[in-house]
């Protein structure tokens, strides 16, 4: 209520009071003091002290309009300042103003914590629960496991979802819980056990998790997993792996580049016969292979019995073998 109004529902109330106080009690009453007296209706002094009561009331509440007033102000100002602070923050401009109430200064502290600039958690943040929050997301986001239990989020909270996929990365076996229940999991959470399935699994647990999910990319990062000595794998194993009519000529020849070393003379060559039998466009693979085993005479029926356009780089390196020219079979294929 403002004050005009106050002051006109108080004229009246003290009107109404006087009238009612007349009709009771129409005699006059006599009032002295410092040797005065006064005689006046009774109405007339109960309607004194009534008004004498409005005007305490209406200078009370003038003072505490004033104080609201300037609270408001000192609001409004300090929303400016704020709105520079941040503009500074954004630009790791230095700040100096001072807010005129500390409505702000939690407010402030966490902006300064948000900036895209700081290089480390600033313990300046004015709230314990929003230190620990900020805390836990710093954590979170630098690859570590938290307890996010507390927070109650959801499954698909972006803080969740990377705190999941911390869990996969960093608990040796969560990967495997996972890929058991992936349709209790988001789908990113699934398809980071499942990258972690094929780059540190073993081949029991590959052949268990990936049935109808490998691409031709997963079976070279697993060949290369055997090149390196990081998984373990038989002849057969290795067949099974790439007997996949999905590989193009090239990577079929990629693959006999890398397995070159990895296998046992009569199993390397055994596997890309098979191949051969098996995928047309395994052809220049089985070709790559006879000649790391200088098995020329093998490659030489091969290439005599082909079409004049084919295998022009194996012809070409036959060539330089049948003139005593030793050059690398992959210096062909890069």
């Amino acid at each position: 209520m403002n004050s005009r109004r106050f002051l006109i529902y108080a004229v009246v109330y003290t009107a109404a009071v006087a009238l009612v106080v007349y009709s009771l009690f129409p005699n006059d009453a006599t009032v002295g003091a410092l040797g005065y007296s006064f005689t006046l209706p009774v109405a007339i002094w109960v309607a004194i002290v009534v008004g004498i009561l409005g005007l305490f009331a209406l200078a009370h509440m003038v003072y505490y309009s004033f104080l609201v007033y300037k609270f408001k102000r000192a609001i409004k100002k300090d929303g400016q300042i704020y709105k520079d602070l941040a503009k500074s923050v954004l630009l790791a401009n230095p700040f100096s103003k001072k807010f005129h109430t500390d409505n702000f200064d939690l407010a402030a502290s966490v902006t300064d914590y948000l900036s895209p600039y700081k290089d480390e958690l600033k313990a300046a943040i004015k709230d314990d629960e929003l230190l620990e929050i900020a805390s836990t997301v710093e954590r979170v986001n630098s690859g570590e496991v938290a307890d996010l239990k507390r927070f109650r989020l959801t499954k698909e909270n972006p803080l969740n979802l990377k705190n999941e996929i911390n869990k996969v990365e960093k608990l040796k076996e969560h990967y495997l819980e996972v890929l058991k229940n992936k349709d209790t999991y988001p789908a990113c959470v699934s398809e980071a056990a499942y990258k972690k399935l094929i780059l540190e699994g073993d081949y029991a647990n590959i052949k268990r998790y990936s049935l109808n999910l490998r691409s031709t990319d997963d079976e070279l990062a697993i060949i290369k997993r055997f090149v390196d000595k990081n998984i373990t794998l038989s002849a057969d194993e290795v067949f099974e792996l790439i007997n996949d009519d999905r590989f193009s000529q090239a990577q079929f020849i990629k693959l006999a580049s890398m397995l070159g070393q990895s296998l046992e003379p009569d199993a390397y060559l055994n596997i890309f016969a098979k191949l051969r039998a098996a995928h047309t466009q395994a052809d220049s693979a089985y070709l790559y292979v006879l000649f790391e085993l200088s098995m020329i005479d093998e490659a030489r029926e091969i290439l005599q019995n082909s079409a004049s356009d084919e295998f022009s780089e194996f012809k070409a390196l036959l060539f330089l073998r049948d003139n005593s020219k030793i050059v690398p079979t992959c210096l062909f294929f890069k």
